[in-house]
């Protein structure tokens, strides 16, 4: 569905029973009328507005890589005295 259009006074849609692309002038936004093509109810949406930024984008930890890891070195044992 596009909404703009290079005329910047006209919103474009699509009527969601029949799929027509209607266009109305912007002081038409948000109204409800019939669709000229199918008469169904219908209403002109509101120009969309520019998405909102994510609060914080997903963070992912890539797999482990056990061929990377550090080697484990092994220590000996020292006896506590008890």
């Amino acid at each position: 569905m596009r909404t703009t259009s290079p005329s910047a006074d006209m919103l474009f849609f699509n009527c969601g029973a029949c799929l027509t692309e209607l266009s109305v002038p912007l002081a038409l936004q948000g109204v409800e009328g019939p669709c000229p093509c199918c008469g169904e109810r219908i209403k002109a949406p509101l120009p969309m507005a520019a998405a909102p930024a994510p609060a914080s984008a997903p963070f992912f930890l890539p797999p482990l890589d056990r061929f990377h890891e550090p080697p484990v070195v092994e220590t000996e044992s020292i006896p506590v005295p008890g």
